[in-house]
């Protein structure tokens, strides 16, 4: 909020045609908390290589 970013969007490469996020950046994602990686059928998180792209993202946007 102190930087003026109300909302960064989802980086497009990340994204298939029908505008969902392509199942690579859900494979191998891991809890943040230990080494545990999160369930095959779990659609909700994301993995480093997602979190980087994100990161590249909101860095190139705070820096506008």
């Amino acid at each position: 909020a102190e930087t003026g970013i109300c909302f960064i969007p989802q980086p497009g490469e990340t994204l298939v045609d029908s505008g969902l996020t392509a199942d690579m950046y859900s494979r191998g994602s891991q809890r943040l908390s230990g080494k545990l990686g999160h369930f095959s059928d779990d659609y909700a998180h994301m993995n480093a290589e997602y979190g980087a792209l994100v990161l590249d993202a909101f860095l190139l946007a705070a820096n506008e």
